[in-house]
């Protein structure tokens, strides 16, 4: 947001806060209820039908013990309107009645004043290609975009505009005539140098224009479509990263389309940016594409900010369905649950929207195909399904996608699907699995993500030789000989508690338990225990020797947290040196809202204690 109030003081924010009561608030968006002396309700940040939704009067703040959102009042209004610090205090302070003053503090933000000047530049930007898609030469590109079946309403919504076919330097003639710097220019990549180093000439030249809005609806980067045939020119081009423009966090048309995510609890995942349009423009507004690459971590974090379930409404090409399986394990990996519709005869959205109409493709979202049906089924036709060994490499290929299940429905479905399409019964799945697991497994160095992989005898060395790495292998043996306290790590973060060399087994154990309690109702490893005991005795780490789960996790709980608290610090120290005001007020709403959870972890536990 572009912080009309400046500089927002302290005294500001923590007069908000102390007026505030988070439970009026938050009803306003989730109907609670007094349960002792907290209130419950359904959480509004995912699919529940048990409340484990709790808002603290007292402590004033909010925590979900499904999907682990908290914070409070600022961080709330924050997630369910996808709105910035600032206006999250300006909202509240309408509410309470405290007044924000208009005048800019004299330390006054430099890089938000640096962003708003480079927002302003990307409007003239946008404007200029508007203003030349209005001009009196451009019956050829109207042309096309009829042809694409582009209503003049998108073209308005959308800001659609060219470049000019015949010139190499108008824009940056424009920009000049508009004060803009040739430094501001080429930080912002609209501009290019030529090749004898002679002067500069537009970066898009002889394209369709599609600005590319952020969340908060400015205009961060452009994306541009070639309007010739001339092959040897890329047919998409878009800004290089800036200040602004992040390619691998960027989502086009999410400015349009967040509120009707949260609407309908789902996203519909395109490729590309007439995808967008088009949906858009006939009606189905949760819409979004990444940015002519495939889909990121980022993204995905971007989108789970306002829905857990994803559908995939990629080309039906073989390129679509391959980034459609690596946008399906992408999505598991973050604990979201992805879905995937499949377009015949090699169309995209855009194509089979006017080939078909809406209807027909409305019935195609509305019956996606689950993600473990949508990779049996492309692993059954890449591999076949006839000899024993074709069977074991499809369960190969599934495996991945099914250790990032977090359920045990999700097992025991998947498992079922698997075992009939194969023709093999389910203990000759699970059997397969569990070779596959071993085999990954008997070696600590080969639990280890690839690109996380260090020697065996460093791993040793380094877990050994630091406490909180002893601490968490302590953590994961507890679990291994008693698989209840896995519903206790769960809630409180899961693998996000461990650092980044136990992923691997940490993901493996989990499975493990569900995979027990699928075959024979319990979570015990039975035979299979001293297999993952013997990575702990290779690693030179005494069971004898471990403290009382409760006495582990706690330390595992609080390292976890102080690292936060720490990283967090950090920010802060590095905001401040660049005046970032915003980010400051940011980074304190998240450092309270840690601390407020450690305080809540350490509570419970002092709870099961005293039990």
């Amino acid at each position: 947001m572009s912080n009309e109030y400046g500089y927002i003081p302290e005294h500001i924010i923590e007069e908000v806060a102390h007026k505030i009561n988070i439970v009026e608030i938050i009803n306003r968006y989730v109907p609670l209820k007094k349960s002792g002396s907290n209130y419950v309700g359904l959480c509004p940040f995912h699919n529940e039908k048990t409340p484990s939704f709790s808002v603290s009067e007292d402590k004033q703040i909010f925590h979900c013990f499904g999907c682990g959102r908290g914070g409070n009042a600022y961080k709330f209004l924050m997630e369910i309107d996808n709105i910035t610090f600032p206006e999250a205090v300006y909202q509240l302070a309408q509410i309470t009645g405290v007044e924000i003053p208009t005048k800019k503090s004299s330390s006054y933000d430099t890089s938000t004043e640096n962003n708003k000047r480079d927002y302003m530049i990307n409007e003239w930007a946008r404007d200029f290609f508007c203003d030349n898609l209005r001009g009196d030469h451009t019956e050829e590109v109207r042309e096309y975009l009829k042809k694409r079946n582009i209503s003049s309403e998108s073209i308005k919504l959308f800001s659609l505009g060219i470049t000019k076919k015949d010139s190499w330097d108008a824009l940056f003639i424009f920009l000049k005539s508009k004060g803009v710097s040739t430094k501001e220019m080429l930080e912002l990549g609209l501009i290019i140098p030529k090749k004898d180093n002679s002067g500069y000439i537009d970066r898009f030249r002889n394209r369709l224009m599609f600005p590319i809005f952020d969340i908060t609806g400015q205009i961060a980067g452009f994306g541009g479509r070639r309007l010739s045939n001339d092959s040897k020119m890329q047919k998409y081009l878009n800004s290089p990263e800036t200040r602004l423009f992040k390619k691998s966090n960027l989502l086009y048309g999410m400015n349009i389309a967040k509120s009707h995510i949260r609407k309908n609890n789902t996203v519909l995942l395109v490729e590309g940016y007439l995808d967008v349009i088009q949906m858009m423009q006939h009606g189905i507004m949760n819409c979004v594409a990444p940015l002519g690459t495939s889909l990121t971590k980022e993204q995905v974090k971007s989108i789970i900010r306002q829905t857990y379930n994803f559908t995939l409404v990629f080309d039906g090409d073989s390129a679509g369905i391959t980034a459609s399986e690596r946008a399906c394990l992408l999505i598991s990996e973050h604990n979201g649950h992805a879905r995937v519709v499949r377009l015949p005869e090699n169309k995209d959205p855009d194509e089979y929207l006017n080939y078909y109409g809406k209807e027909k493709l409305l019935r195609l979202i509305e019956s996606p195909q689950e993600s473990i049906s949508f990779f049996l089924e492309n692993a059954i036709k890449k591999n076949g399904n006839e000899r024993i060994d074709q069977k074991l490499k499809t369960i190969e290929d599934l495996a991945p996608l099914i250790q990032n299940m977090t359920t045990r429905l999700e097992y025991e479905n998947s498992i079922d699907k698997i075992s009939k399409e194969l023709v093999l019964s389910t203990y000759a799945v699970i059997d397969a699995l569990k070779q596959l697991r071993q085999s990954r497994s008997f070696s600590f160095n080969s639990i280890v993500k690839k690109n996380e992989t260090i020697e065996d005898m460093s791993i040793k060395n380094q877990i050994l030789n630091t406490d909180h790495l002893n601490k968490q292998g302590q953590l994961l043996a507890h679990v291994i000989n008693n698989p209840k306290f896995l519903t206790q790590i769960e809630r409180c973060g899961g693998r996000i508690l461990f650092d980044d060399i136990f992923h691997g087994l940490y993901n493996r154990v989990k499975e493990k338990i569900f995979l027990n309690e699928i075959i024979t109702g319990n979570s015990n490893f039975s035979e299979d225990t001293d297999l993952f005991l013997f990575i702990f005795s290779d690693l030179g780490m005494n069971l004898d020797d471990f403290s009382d789960f409760e006495t582990v996790f706690n330390q595992v709980i609080n390292h976890f947290f102080d690292e936060e608290h720490s990283r967090i610090r950090k920010n802060i120290i590095e905001a401040e040196k660049n005046k970032d005001f915003t980010k400051i007020g940011e980074l304190l709403s998240e450092l309270n809202f840690v601390l407020e959870q450690k305080k809540m972890m350490n509570s419970r536990s002092d709870a099961n204690n005293a039990k």
